[in-house]
Order: C-alpha cells, then sequence, then structure tokens
C-alpha cells in the first residue's frame, strides 16, 4: 500500500509540501501540472534536480492532475 499526497491540497510551497509529504509518511506525491510546475521553465536540469530532491526526501511522483474549469461534457 502506496500513500500519495496532492501537494495542492497542502497549500504551501512546492519544496515545502514536499518535505511535509514526507512527514506525514508518504510515498508519492501528486503534482498540480497547471498550476505548480510551469513545463516551459521545467529545463532537463530542474526536472533532474527535482527528481533528485524527491529521492532525497523517499518520495517518488505518483501523479499529475490538470484541473480544468468545468466539466468535460457541458456542451457550449
Amino acid at each position: 500500500f502506496r500513500l500519495s499526497v496532492a501537494t495542492r491540497c497542502l497549500q504551501q510551497p512546492l519544496r515545502e509540501s514536499f518535505q511535509t509529504a514526507a512527514a506525514m509518511g508518504a510515498q508519492g506525491i501528486v503534482l498540480d501540472v497547471r498550476q505548480e510546475v510551469d513545463a516551459a521553465l521545467l529545463t532537463e536540469t530542474a526536472r533532474r534536480d527535482l527528481l533528485h530532491y524527491l529521492r532525497e526526501l523517499g518520495l517518488s511522483v505518483a501523479g499529475a492532475v490538470i484541473p480544468i474549469r468545468q466539466p468535460l461534457n457541458v456542451e457550449h
């Protein structure tokens, strides 16, 4: 059984939310890729640093979410 925590629910800066998730005993984190992680700014080096930091805390990326503003099944 692996426990993962959605970092956006912790309402902290990203690195602090990683530390909080690790302190809670989580093994993974779920990232909000719409607001927390900007793909345009995430260079290869930044991605490696992020994954290295997570491994140091005993965490891994368990998933990603893209919050949407309205349901997909609503006709416009």
